[in-house]
């Protein structure tokens, strides 16, 4: 991800995410336990293009997508939604 967020606009840290924000939760059933090292980690990302000079990334809001269809999370990890501003 280094190589990617050194050229792209990370939409989590750029619209204020909580630092601590997790995506691959050890509380979700579906979780691969053999992801080890991802666990309880935010591993999903929307990145932008950083925009050109009077046009820069605008995010109003980040949020994780977690909720549950039929008491069951809809995937074995979270989704990340960027709200963009034009």
């Amino acid at each position: 991800m280094r190589a990617l967020t050194d050229v792209m606009v990370d939409t989590w840290v750029a619209g204020g995410g909580d630092p601590d924000g997790v995506t691959l939760s050890s509380s979700n059933p579906f979780a691969p336990i053999e992801a080890g090292k991802q666990i309880d980690r935010r591993i999903d990302y929307v990145l932008a293009r950083p925009g050109t000079e009077g046009r820069s990334v605008s995010v109003r809001q980040v949020f994780v997508a977690a909720a549950p269809v039929d008491d069951l999370p809809p995937c074995d990890h979270y989704a990340v939604v960027a709200d963009l501003l034009p």
